[in-house]
């Protein structure tokens, strides 16, 4: 193949794909006043939502807390006031799109990636995922992580999912108590493979080789199945990273330091997202949701996993293949910690540190 072919190829190749992202922003509608494009330096969290009233206010509030800046939620067909009681809320962006969650996914984020967040930190999430950095220190915050991921050359961060859930009658287990604390969480059941095996496309690079995909955890154990836990939700666009599916991206620099997904599944929700995702997705539901069975009668689920123990914090994890963490990032939470050791007080504050 002549030089001129390759490029003009990649160039029809890319004129396509550009068209087909302006398709699918043609088929969203902000809710209200649509947000102005990221500064340098802010970060944006994209979810898709629809029925999510449990989850939305603590999600919201854990994102905010760790340092993002605006969060933009596609609402894709609500009607249990998640619509309404989402454009309430201070930084947060709605938008309104018919399209069908299953087949379009992968997709809807990114034109809202390219028109608000084109050369920023975007966290791109379920609504049933909180995120967590891998240091359990309140002041670490999401600006100061990505610092670091920038200095150290990477431009994508992998997740592990931890699937979350308390021992006993699922029905017991609303969403809307997650903030009260008492889940519980196993180091069980879990398969991995290299991330290279997994993400075969694309010039990427592994800063942190012991970093790998995993599969199965809680969910296997309690339901035979070995769902992908880990994907790839904090990643720097504007840097040449594509995104392949939901979980993977291409063309990327790969940190030397994994995060964690708090991930609020196994609750009185799974009856419904597996009803509706049984429904509507049919052979895609043959992973996970299409495997549950539910008990007959009266009977409810009952979670009883090996393993199970409470969460208390991230750092519990480094034992685990949830996290693994460079000797880098470790020199660099030393020096961050000796630095604000020696940092001196803020005299413009009260006397007990608060204004």
């Amino acid at each position: 193949m002549t030089p001129w072919r390759f490029f003009w190829g990649q160039f029809h190749k890319r004129t396509q794909f550009q068209w087909f992202l302006d398709s699918i922003w043609k088929q969203m509608d902000w809710v209200g006043h649509p947000p102005q494009p990221l500064q340098p330096g802010q970060i944006a969290c994209i979810t898709t939502i629809r029925d999510e009233r449990g989850f939305l206010d603590r999600f919201v509030e854990h994102h905010l807390d760790i340092g993002i800046d605006r969060i933009i939620l596609i609402d894709n067909g609500s009607t249990d006031g998640s619509l309404e009681a989402a454009v309430a809320l201070d930084r947060v962006s709605v938008l309104q799109t018919g399209l069908d969650y299953q087949t379009w996914k992968a997709f809807l984020p990114l034109p809202v990636i390219q028109r608000i967040a084109p050369d920023n930190w975007v966290v791109t999430l379920d609504m049933d995922e909180l995120l967590r950095l891998p240091a359990d220190e309140p002041d670490l915050k999401l600006p100061e992580f990505t610092d670091y991921l920038q200095q150290s050359g990477a431009s994508a961060v992998v997740a592990h999912m931890l699937d979350m859930f308390r021992p006993g009658p699922i029905d017991d287990q609303s969403p809307e108590r997650i903030q009260n604390g008492n889940w519980h969480w196993t180091p069980e059941g879990l398969v991995s493979t290299s991330i290279a095996d997994e993400i075969r496309w694309g010039r990427n690079r592994y800063l942190n080789p012991e970093i790998r995909f995993l599969r199965g955890g809680a969910r296997k154990l309690q339901f035979g199945t070995s769902p992908l836990l880990s994907k790839v939700p904090l990643f720097r666009s504007g840097t040449g990273v594509q995104r392949l599916g939901i979980h993977r991206v291409r063309c990327a620099v790969y940190a030397n330091v994994n995060c964690i997904l708090q991930h609020f599944l196994i609750n009185s929700n799974l009856y419904r997202k597996v009803r509706r995702e049984s429904r509507q997705v049919g052979w895609q539901a043959g992973e996970f949701y299409g495997s549950v069975q539910f008990p007959s009668g009266e009977q409810q689920i009952v979670v009883d996993i090996p393993g199970s123990r409470p969460f208390t914090n991230v750092a519990d994890l480094e034992s685990t293949e949830f996290l693994r963490v460079s000797d880098d990032y470790r020199r660099w939470l030393t020096t961050r910690r000796t630095g604000k050791k020696k940092r001196p007080p803020d005299k413009s504050a009260g006397a007990f540190g608060i204004d």
